[in-house]
């Protein structure tokens, strides 16, 4: 086993890092000398790169170290320190885009050699780029010894390893393909360099030390092919279990024994060891490319293509069906229709690759070996790309497109042959007709493609190399192209590469990545611009439909440079340089409140904010950032260079406008979105005496100096969500919000716009996302969406049929339509009926209601169990006398959940409303109705309890509005049950939201559970949020390929997910009230008063008028569990409730709030509403009051060693006479740790603490070193919180 393990450094590691600076004596002071800094939680945030190794054994923390772009500012003059240190060092070949520099480095002595040696290694190995790691210290301080000692061998395995683990150096090896040389024999860690002396003969303080790359890692070294690699080769794929067929070793030497001009196979060798393989070709059909793929921006990739013609006869006995298979076609049947794998202008098949999805679907017989190899090269934890199947284009290429024809010919006699006539009419004159285009077949002959690609799992990062590698093989090529199927597993060549937008309209499972040779073979140059950049800026921008206000930025950003002219709208600009030309720019500029960013997006979650130091005066907001499409592959490195020149640690982009299709895509693909906060309300919307910045009305991203390299790992998996409800709004913001993936393909579709319920006030609220929430999480930006309704589902093909016609594929359909009011449910005729409104649709409710003439004489009736019906209640009141409504509750059983949860709170607000004028029958159902012309006039009730009763009928209705039972709606429903999916009265799934099909997921209330679990409950009775994000995250091992993932969640015996989030509702009442409730999850039957019924409810506590019938209602009820805890609240009153803010109180101590229940006994609470609006009550809103309380509890519980106290305790005696009593009498206080245990022992007899014992156990806390630990604690908060104007 090794000794130590390296991992990148985390917040929580600050602490044992600093144990680690005191341990080895290395003092906070001396470290600020020799590196600047001796701030670990600075260095962790904006680093590139922090490394802490760990003692296997111990756990410990045995070194960090950590490398930033620059060195530390205050040793260098210049902001740009290649100006500075060319001058005085000799450093020819270290430019930004190779050398970083030593920010910290600590380390046990111990371990020394160990950890220099691998944790180096370890950042070589992450940043493939770099090739020098610089140290400048002044040279008035010496550098610790061990970074100047020997190097040890690169096949070192430390001391104590085990030399098993390193014969290929599989954990810890790089690669480079450049080296750099030294006239050194001796090489160290750290080589000080050579310095040059200056004219002026000025002493430079500062020495300069350097790390090279080519003593710490083997180099990568890549080659041709040759067929004798089979030998290494096979056992390379076998190893991987890649290879399970013996005659893919025929298949391989044929691979490797035909390159030729248009095939070539190259191979990656380390240490004299294979380590990847790559083959390419360069004749590619065209014509599917350019009917699926926007590539119109390359201009240049069609450039001198040829063309073959194609004799008529071969034509003619080829058949319409196959001759117009597209490659759409072609991905919709990719299991068990052979014939359709014979298309002859496919050519994304012809590009690249196939999954085990398609590798088994090929019909031509010469291809046989190719199947084989491409069902066996397939391993979902190693980066690769599988061989397609058209074995005529691999094994044995021809320059000859008709020679392909030729077999394609024979190929499809043979299997004419065992078709009947009726099937093959002998007339081809319809398929001569069709097939006029394919009579000139035309090639790219600027380009390259990549059939096969695979390198080991740790060297994948340096997969460029086999890119330059291509290019270099072929001189005459700018583009290389791969295309791959849309669930391929990522694989870090794509970070080196282009991803191609689809046409418009265009919906296929393959996904197509570009780049251009001189965007791979060279480096870009970033500096400030300057004046004379505009003119070549202009040919960048001057198509773009942002031209105009490009070009006032760009010249506003020339004006705020020049320090000679005053302008409030500071900006700047930087150009990236790539031969001599202007391949892109970025415009920058200031916030003039950088304070509301960081107080409503949760931007500490990357960057803190006691270490970026966000100010007025820096520009540190991204508005724009072009670059040329052929040079997007080094947008990751332009903002590095950004950061590097203007000191900004952290870039912001804000969407507060319409940008280009260049910045979206590049912010799309390099930063990191950022989640809003919630926002608590103020009483006169001010915080202490300040007033609060109102809601910013855009969404930001960001990205810092330390998330620049971390990997994202890139999921072009076509994900088609149904349903734009919170469950699958939900869904899709937890997986745009993972700062680790990137989701290529998300699709929503749904049959009304997202947001517009949400917008309508008479809408019924379950409070998990606001208005503001859902109009600017900037989901749009990352989704695609299609307002349409879903006709069919093809399980088959993996489609779906929209209202259009339209044909949608999928990799994985998720399900979350919900449920809705339908009024045909009480009758199939009231779909065609005029004057009947669905509660779902509250929009048209609400607008049909503002149009009734207040004249008007008609009835208007509710009917329904449902909450919706006091809205709509709340809105006919405003607008029609209250006589002229009916309010009809077909079942207001005792024995169920009703509105309010409250019975006699129920029947308060049902008299509130019969006072109003209301007519109000309860237990009345619909039995028939009448209707003219297809408008409803008349419909006749009759009792549910009581049979005796007579009839009621309301004549000349004007106006029906349905809010009783939700069902599925009806063209779901159909495509669910048209594609036997399992549906009884609700979708049925598995315990992690499985379907019968491996490919579709549900969840929300329009499902429930397989019978096998014999559960009533289902996700009707949970917050549909807490739904959404616990499907995401249990889909998402599927989504990056995890095979056992999808195993164990089809297992037998898997028990169902918890759900334990508070279940919200909020809506307007009749008369100028409101309602808001929330409590966890219950049954349908778990009323309150059978709740009640149990032993370990806990206690209500109540403030309101329930009694008076002829007030408005004033009525709050908190309901505390036996242990102290929060468990629901409900509130009906004025609409001036700070509803939102109670929603932190789910789960809160009672304590927490003042003694909530010992005030209340004492009657001195005479309004809930106003207590929790007085200025104490704020903190306990804050978003990040609980994971406060979380530290609190951490530093009590785990107090610290060295807890001593600092004073002896005081007694009575010791105070009257301190003479007569020795200090080695008087009584010691006792140690954290006995506080905790003694009071531990009161939890275990369920006794109280005497008062005696609580004064001396609370005294000894506040003499222990403890407490100023936990008042820190306390006052960092309310610091951080800014609640309070402290000094």
């Amino acid at each position: 086993m090794e000794r130590i393990t390296l991992r990148r450094a985390s917040i929580n590691d600050i602490d044992d890092i600093y144990k680690l600076i005191r341990k080895d004596d290395y003092s906070l002071n001396k470290l600020k000398l020799k590196y600047g800094t001796s701030n670990i939680s600075y260095l962790i945030d904006n680093a590139v790169v922090s490394i802490v190794g760990i003692d296997n054994k111990t756990n410990q923390i045995i070194g960090f170290i950590s490398v930033s772009l620059s060195p530390y500012k205050d040793y260098i003059k210049n902001k740009d320190w290649t100006v500075e240190l060319y001058k005085h060092f000799e450093i020819k070949n270290c430019i930004p885009y190779n050398t970083m520099f030593l920010s910290c480095c600590v380390y046990d002595q111990n371990y020394s050699t160990d950890f220099l040696f691998y944790s180096l290694k370890q950042i070589y190995l992450f940043l493939p780029n770099l090739k020098y790691i610089g140290y400048l210290v002044p040279e008035t301080h010496e550098i610790d010894k061990n970074l100047c000692s020997p190097v040890p061998p690169k096949s070192y395995n430390g001391c104590h390893l085990n030399k098993n683990n390193s014969s290929d150096e599989s954990s810890h090896t790089n690669i480079n393909t450049t080296t750099t040389t030294t006239t050194l024999k001796q090489r160290f860690f750290f080589n000080k360099c050579k310095g040059i002396r200056q004219k002026d003969d000025i002493h430079y303080s500062n020495s300069l030390w350097m790390c090279f790359r080519v003593d710490l890692v083997y180099i990568l070294k890549i080659r041709k092919a040759r067929v004798e690699d089979c030998d290494d080769l096979i056992p390379m794929f076998k190893q991987k279990n890649l290879m399970d067929d013996p005659d893919n070793i025929y298949y391989f030497s044929e691979l490797l024994e035909n390159n030729d001009e248009n095939m070539n196979t190259i191979v990656g060798v380390v240490n004299d060891k294979i380590v990847g393989f790559m083959s390419m070709r360069s004749n590619i059909e065209y014509s599917s490319l350019f009917e699926n793929f926007d590539l119109d921006m390359y201009e240049t990739l069609f450039n001198d293509m040829y063309e073959v013609e194609i004799d008529e006869e071969i034509l003619k006995n080829i058949s319409l069906h196959d001759i117009n298979n597209h490659l759409k076609k072609e991905s919709q049947t990719t299991e068990n229709k052979e014939k359709d794998k014979k298309d002859t202008t496919d050519s994304i098949n012809s590009l690249t690759t196939s999954t085990n999805d398609n590798a088994n679907n090929n019909s031509d017989n010469n291809n046989d070996t190719t199947n084989q190899s491409v069902e066996s090269i397939h391993d979902k934890s190693n980066s690769k790309v599988n061989i397609k199947e058209e074995s005529n284009e691999v094994d044995t290429p021809s320059n000859n497109p008709v020679d392909e024809l030729v077999e394609k010919q024979d190929e499809i006699k043979v299997e004419e042959e065992k078709k009947t006539e009726e099937d093959f009419p002998n007339d081809c004159t319809e398929s001569i007709e069709s097939t006029i285009d394919l009579k000139k077949m035309a090639y790219l002959s600027n380009a390259i493609c990549i059939n096969l690609f695979y390198i080991d799992e740790c060297y994948s990062f340096y997969s460029n190399e086999f890119l330059k590698a291509a290019f270099n093989l072929y001189p005459d090529k700018e583009y290389c192209l791969i295309s791959v199927p849309t669930k391929e597993l990522y694989i870090p060549l794509f970070n080196n590469m282009s991803a191609v937008d689809y046409r418009e309209n265009v919906n296929i499972r393959h996904s197509l990545y570009i780049c251009h040779r001189e965007s791979t073979l060279n480096i870009i140059q970033v500096r400030r611009g300057e004046e004379k950049d505009l003119k070549e800026i202009d040919k960048l921008i001057c198509d773009m439909p942002e031209y105009n206000k490009l070009t006032h930025q760009l010249k506003m950003s020339i004006l705020s440079m020049s320090n000679d002219t005053e302008i409030n709208y500071k900006t700047v600009f930087y150009v990236a340089e790539c031969l001599g030309m202007i391949v892109g720019f970025a415009i920058l500029n200031r916030h003039s409140d950088p304070n509301a960013l960081i107080e409503q997006f949760n931007i500490e979650k990357y960057c803190s904010k006691a270490n970026h130091h966000f100010s007025k005066n820096d520009e540190f907001i991204l508005s724009y950032i072009i670059m040329n499409p052929l040079y997007e592959n080094k947008a990751r490195y332009f903002l590095e260079e950004i950061m590097r020149l203007s000191d900004i640690e952290c870039l912001i982009h804000t969407f507060n406008e319409s940008f280009d299709f260049s910045t979206h895509k590049i912010i799309t693909k390099e930063f990191v979105p950022i989640k809003r906060r919630k926002q608590i309300q103020y009483v006169d919307n001010k915080r202490d005496i300040n007033t609060v910045a109102n809601h910013l009305n855009y969404n930001i991203s960001l990205i810092t100096t330390n998330l620049l390299y971390e990997p994202k790992f890139t999921i072009n998996t076509r994900i088609v969500v149904v349903g734009a409800s919170d469950t699958g709004i939900s869904f899709l913001e937890t997986l745009i919000y993972k700062s680790h993936y990137l989701f290529n393909n998300l699709v929503l579709v749904s049959s009304k716009d997202t947001y517009k319920s949400k917008e309508c006030p008479y809408a019924v609220d379950k409070m998990n996302y606001s208005v503001h929430d859902l109009k600017k999480m900037n989901i749009e930006n990352y989704v695609q969406f299609i307002n349409s309704t879903v006709n069919a589902i093809n399980r088959e093909d993996k489609t779906i049929t929209l209202d259009n016609d339209e044909v949608i594929e999928y990799d994985y359909l998720i399900i979350t339509t919900g449920l809705q009011f339908h009024p045909e449910t009480l009758n199939k005729e009231f779909k065609e009926l005029n004057g009947i409104f669905s509660g779902s649709e509250i929009e048209s409710c609400i607008e049909f209601i503002d149009n009734i003439s207040k004249s008007t004489d008609k009835n208007y009736v509710v009917y329904g169990n449902d909450i919706q019906a006091f809205p709509i209640l709340k809105a006919l009141i405003n607008k029609v006398p209250a006589y002229q409504i009916h309010f009809v509750v077909p079942n207001f059983d005792k024995g169920i959940h009703h509105w309010f949860d409250n019975r006699s709170l129920e029947k308060r607000v049902l008299a509130y409303i019969k006072n109003l004028g209301v007519d109000v029958l309860l237990n009345y159902q619909l039995t028939s109705f009448e209707h003219y012309e297809k408008k409803l006039i008349d419909i006749t009730l009759k009792s549910t309890i009581n049979e005796s009763f007579d009839s009621t009928t309301i004549f000349k209705i004007d106006g029906f509005f349905y809010v009783d039972k939700k069902t599925s709606d009806n063209h779901i429903f159909n495509a669910i049950n048209d594609a036997y999916l399992v549906f009884d009265e609700n979708l049925i799934i598995g315990s992690h939201f499985q379907t019968c099909d491996d490919y579709i997921f549900s969840a929300g209330p329009l499902t429930k559970y397989n019978y096998k679990y014999e559960t009533l409950w289902n996700h009707s009775y949970y917050n549909s949020k807490e739904i959404g994000k616990k499907l995401a995250l249990t889909l998402l091992p599927i989504f990056e390929g995890d095979e056992q993932a999808m195993k164990d969640i089809k297992r037998e015996d898997e028990p169902l997910i918890s759900f334990n989030d508070l279940v919200a509702t909020r809506c307007l009442l009749p008369g100028d009230m409101m309602f808001f409730h929330f409590d966890r999850p219950y049954l349908y039957n778990q009323t309150k008063s059978f709740r009640e019924k149990d032993k370990n409810y806990g206690r209500n506590l109540f403030i309101g008028n329930n009694k008076e019938t002829t007030k408005p209602i004033e009525f709050f009820h908190i309901h505390i569990d036996t242990l102290g805890f929060i468990q629901s609240v409900t509130y009906v009153g004025k609409e001036d409730l700070f509803s939102e803010n109670l929603l932190s109180l789910y789960g809160m101590h009672e304590k927490y709030l003042n003694r909530l229940v010992s005030r209340f006994d004492e009657g001195i609470i005479p309004d809930f509403k106003t207590f929790f609006n007085e200025p104490w009550a704020q903190p306990l809103f804050h978003d990040r009051f609980r994971a406060y309380m979380k530290r609190l509890r951490d530093d009590l519980m785990n107090p610290t060693t060295s807890s001593v106290p600092l004073l002896p305790l005081a007694t009575s005696s010791s105070s009257n006479d301190n003479d007569n009593i020795s200090s080695d009498e008087g009584e010691k206080p006792m140690e954290m740790t006995e506080i905790l245990d003694k009071l531990y022992e009161y939890v275990v007899k369920k006794e109280i603490v005497p008062e005696s014992e609580r004064i001396k156990l609370y005294d000894s806390f506040d003499k222990s070193s403890d407490r100023k630990k936990i008042d820190n604690t306390v006052y960092r908060f309310l610091v951080e919180s800014g609640f309070y104007n402290f000094p």
